[in-house]
């Protein structure tokens, strides 16, 4: 089951909240020729898209980092908890794959900021949000806004 929660990075970078996930990562280094349910990934680059969502909570920005379960519930490791992300489609806009990709992973939509999308393999977009999102579970792949 996938999870969302968000974190206060700086926070725990100076060990307010030891033990927590606390990096985000960026990209990837192993790049497939389909996605994890077999739709096929775009040949040239950007191949995909990460989405940093944040909102302020008690005056303190938060992250919205997701839970990578491809291993299983209790998967741990390097690529455990992520930014909501994912790859391109042949042929698609990297805009449209940052809206769809955030969509389906979070249920989220919103005004997405360009951090860098041209001349790079993994485009990097920002959703700010002014409160922190009711995130409902749908499912093991699926949260909404509720």
């Amino acid at each position: 089951m996938k999870q969302c929660r968000f974190y206060d990075v700086a926070a725990c970078a100076e060990g307010a909240d030891a033990g927590a996930p606390c990096s985000v990562a960026i990209g990837h280094d192993v790049f497939m020729a389909t996605t994890y349910d077999g739709l096929p990934i775009s040949a040239t680059p950007p191949f995909g898209a990460t989405i940093v969502v944040s909102c302020l909570m008690n005056g303190d920005r938060r992250y919205l980092l997701l839970h990578r379960a491809h291993a299983g519930p209790a998967y741990e490791g390097d690529w455990a908890w992520t930014p909501p992300a994912g790859s391109r489609l042949p042929d698609e806009p990297i805009e449209i794959c940052a809206v769809r990709e955030l969509a389906e992973e979070t249920g989220l939509s919103g005004v997405l900021r360009a951090i860098y999308n041209s001349d790079t393999d993994w485009a990097l977009f920002a959703l700010d949000l002014d409160a922190q999102p009711e995130v409902t579970w749908m499912g093991n792949t699926t949260a909404t806004n509720g």
